[in-house]
């Protein structure tokens, strides 16, 4: 049976100018001292890039800043969700929702982090296919997108970027 709804932890719109995304500076304040883990989404001229470095030429003919390597790596996977333009997906940021379940005060990438999430999501067992704190993100847009599901999510933002919804469900 697909499913009714998927959680991404991508970008579904694209700012076309060096504006900021309302929905990502709202999840920035959201996290306070967390607040790296959310990235600004570049504008959607560095689609068209074939290198890091004329992303970031791109990014700033735009009116943005560069673009970061972390940004970089991801632009294939933004391309890609936009591309496929299913209207089952959402985008979700993991740190947020493991928020929304409860108290996080470790870094993911440490084991009391882990243990922290993995007590949240009712400690499930995690496959050996990716990192734990990968997967543990996989499960927190999965809690996510139920929520989406079920009409009990939070939204932050919610403007047209580009003809499309620019928002993060928690």
């Amino acid at each position: 049976m697909p499913a009714a709804v998927v959680a991404v932890d991508i970008p579904l719109a694209l700012p076309v100018d060096g504006a900021r995304r309302p929905c990502e500076v709202l999840a920035k304040e959201r996290l306070g001292r967390q607040r790296s883990s959310v990235f600004f989404a570049p504008p959607a001229a560095v689609l068209a890039a074939g290198s890091h470095p004329e992303a970031s030429v791109l990014a700033r003919a735009a009116g943005s800043v560069g673009v970061s390597i972390q940004t970089w790596h991801i632009v294939p996977k933004i391309a890609q969700a936009l591309a496929c333009a299913d209207p089952r997906l959402v985008e979700a940021h993991p740190e947020l929702s493991f928020r929304a379940v409860g108290a996080v005060t470790a870094s993911k990438r440490t084991a009391a982090g882990q243990a922290e999430r993995r007590a949240l999501l009712g400690d499930p067992m995690l496959p050996r296919i990716a990192p734990a704190n990968d997967c543990l993100d996989a499960l927190a847009c999965a809690w996510t997108a139920r929520r989406w599901r079920d009409g009990t999510a939070e939204v932050l933002g919610e403007e047209v970027l580009g003809g499309r919804i620019s928002r993060i469900v928690i």
